[in-house]
């Protein structure tokens, strides 16, 4: 994975994309594993606080992102709703209703207290609802892993297998005793670990704690960041090649995820898509893996 592809290589384009990927062609038909975008937000309106000031500022609607993913020969997505929402996880849930066969909801779950163990427990009896993301990368994020405030929530997780999905920031070692008292544990670290607001030339340093705290743990899963903005670099994004070299390297290709993050994305739909087709020495049932079966697998999505 050491070496890089410049865009010399890229001829082919998107064509070349549909025939490594397997994609149906012109002329007829052809069979392939299916694409799951691990990570995308839909909202009808904000609340209180208005979104992301670094992505998308307009709603994304479910019917615009279909069409999206329809362009690009993506079967599914898994939805995870914004925080700025203004009606939380309920838009995201009435999409699974609608497209059952194409949506699942990992439902956000904010900073839960004790008194919710019996929601929690429940938590995937809601129809397209196939686990949580808590976004814990914040300083009052950071206080809750470090105050113990989830001690009590990782033993219904594991004991009922809802897989969790956490943007962690700096608190991974908090993460790492729960995977020692509860190995059972499934848990997907967001952004490939690194936390916020990490620099394109520090994420493959920042990433060797990643990889040091948490991938001796078989349960661990990681998901891709924003690749295209990430990066810094233009496409095929050289620097983020490297990055995700030292990420098979260390978790294996049956552990990464890939999640676009449509609305951060400053750059088209497609080329997210391209630089798994053009990643060097990544083999087909590898890059299969990470573009949708790792996901499938780990929400029991069959």
């Amino acid at each position: 994975m050491a070496n890089t592809i410049d865009r010399r290589s890229l001829l082919g384009g998107l064509t070349g994309l549909t025939a490594t990927l397997g994609l149906p062609r012109k002329g007829g038909a052809q069979s392939r594993a299916r694409i799951t975008d691990g990570q995308v937000h839909i909202w009808q309106a904000h609340g209180d606080r208005p979104p992301s000031a670094s992505g998308r500022q307009e709603p994304l609607l479910v019917e615009e992102l279909l069409a999206t993913l329809d362009a690009n020969g993506v079967d599914r997505v898994v939805l995870v709703p914004p925080s700025w929402a203004a009606r939380g996880n309920t838009y995201s849930l009435e999409a699974a209703a609608a497209y059952p066969d194409r949506i699942r909801v990992l439902g956000l779950a904010g900073r839960p207290a004790e008194d919710q163990a019996e929601a929690i427990t429940h938590w995937l009896d809601t129809p397209g609802m196939a686990g949580l993301r808590m976004f814990l990368s914040n300083d009052a994020g950071a206080e809750y892993l470090a105050s113990g405030g989830a001690d009590w929530l990782w033993p219904i997780l594991a004991e009922n297998s809802i897989p969790v999905s956490v943007h962690a920031g700096d608190s991974l070692p908090v993460l790492a005793q729960a995977m020692e008292r509860h190995p059972d544990l499934k848990l997907c670290l967001d952004a490939f670990g690194l936390g916020r607001n990490v620099e394109a030339e520090e994420a493959l340093a920042r990433f060797e704690t990643v990889a040091d705290t948490m991938a001796a743990f078989p349960n661990v899963m990681i998901k891709t960041g924003v690749i295209p903005r990430d990066s810094g670099d233009a496409f095929p994004f050289s620097n983020a090649q490297q990055l995700v070299g030292r990420v098979l390297e260390t978790f294996g290709p049956q552990r990464l995820m890939y999640a676009s993050d449509m609305t951060l994305l400053k750059s088209p739909y497609a080329e997210g898509l391209e630089f798994w087709r053009v990643l060097p020495d990544l083999p087909d049932t590898d890059r299969d893996a990470i573009l949708g079966e790792n996901m499938n697998r780990w929400l029991e999505w069959a």
